[in-house]
């Protein structure tokens, strides 16, 4: 059985709650001026945000009130059930925002691609970064539990530059108003 995830955007207007039995598993939402980030995780592909929160919501111009964010990055990937179960009890999830520079997307998705296909399971196993336009959301979970599965990705290069991450990463973000580039953390909703 496969397990999918998931991260959608959208505008609260009120109070937000997971609901029970939603066919959703670690469910969890953030959110930063205003807007709410929703993750999960299911063995539905197609499972809807609003089968797994309810509150109102401010729609989009077009009449819906989540958007999906894309995935462009994983530490690892769901080998099975089995595999994918957490083995750390009362884990928090945490929820991190930044803005890439527009004109630097491609290239941050192409380092994160070759980092991810040549050093699988290289961090906390179940982080995972999504986008939408220029804005990135990470999500983790504390504390980090590790990859046990050793599995291979699908390059066989060796040129993800691991010991200068920071150093090649830098110039792709966006300066927050102080300057700063860096991942801020966003509040969890309860």
């Amino acid at each position: 059985m496969m397990v999918y995830r998931f991260m959608y955007q959208g505008y609260s207007d009120g109070p937000m709650a997971l609901k029970e039995n939603s066919g959703a598993e670690h469910a969890s939402m953030a959110e930063k001026n205003g807007l709410v980030f929703l993750y999960y995780e299911s063995q539905m592909e197609d499972l809807p945000p609003e089968a797994v929160v309810e509150g109102a919501m401010t729609p989009y111009p077009d009449g819906r009130c989540w958007q999906r964010m894309m995935e462009i990055f994983h530490y690892s990937r769901p080998l099975s059930r089995e595999h994918w179960q957490r083995k750390i009890q009362g884990k928090t999830p945490e929820f991190r925002i930044n803005y890439v520079r527009p004109e630097m997307v491609a290239s941050y998705i192409y380092y994160h691609y070759q980092y991810q296909e040549e050093m699988p399971g290289d961090g906390d196993k179940y982080g995972i970064i999504f986008i939408s336009g220029n804005r990135l959301v990470m999500y983790l979970e504390t504390p980090t539990e590790p990859e046990t599965e050793k599995y291979s990705g699908s390059l066989t290069t060796h040129i993800t530059p691991h010991d200068q991450w920071g150093k090649v990463m830098d110039p792709h973000f966006q300066p927050w108003e102080n300057g700063k580039k860096e991942w801020r953390s966003m509040e969890l909703v309860q």
